[in-house]
């Protein structure tokens, strides 16, 4: 039984082997070019922008990418990881990219980059975070006046302390007696 399945898996494996030398297909390696078409051109734009602005531009990695739009401009955000002048990496600083002036600004300390314009933080984009919840406590104190303060007492009843049950609480366990809460208005 063994030599029939051993014979069955060589037959197989010869069939493979055949089938790829006849068709051998090799995927395309993944370029440059084909990875740009994943990234909007304001990304693409803000990439080269601040690429130009490190002293090692070919050390540039970029990460954290995000497009938003306040106030109808248009910018790029995001963080990048250069060479400083010693030739090691300083570590992630943000950048904001401008679309309209098509520039950049790294938050940098001239450690990884030429001198260019003062930093500014990346502007909070109006529709990407909810507002926060603001409650005004002058408002509510001056409603609370309005409304009016409802009275409400309920008595309970309570096993005693010697551990014997009650008559209105079987079992010995604290039930609340209904008749005796009062409304007042």
């Amino acid at each position: 039984m063994k030599i029939v399945a051993a014979a069955i898996a060589i037959v197989f494996g010869i069939c493979f082997i055949a089938a790829e030398l006849l068709f051998n297909y090799y995927y395309p390696p993944i370029s440059v070019v084909s990875m740009s078409s994943l990234v909007s051109p304001e990304q693409t734009k803000a990439r080269a922008a601040v690429s130009a602005l490190l002293l090692y531009p070919e050390s540039a990695s970029i990460d954290d990418l995000r497009t938003i739009k306040p106030d109808g401009a248009l910018y790029v955000c995001g963080r990048v990881n250069g060479k400083d002048r010693s030739g090691s990496y300083a570590g992630s600083r943000d950048f904001v990219y401008e679309v309209a002036g098509d520039f950049a600004v790294i938050d940098h300390d001239e450690e990884i980059a030429r001198s260019h314009r003062a930093f500014r933080a990346c502007p909070e984009d109006d529709n990407a975070k909810p507002k926060p919840f603001v409650v005004d406590l002058g408002k509510v104190n001056k409603i609370l006046k309005v409304l009016p303060k409802p009275d409400v007492q309920i008595a309970t009843s309570f096993p005693s302390s010697g551990g014997s049950a009650s008559a209105n609480s079987p079992g010995g366990k604290a039930t609340l007696d209904y008749s005796a809460v009062a409304y007042s208005h």
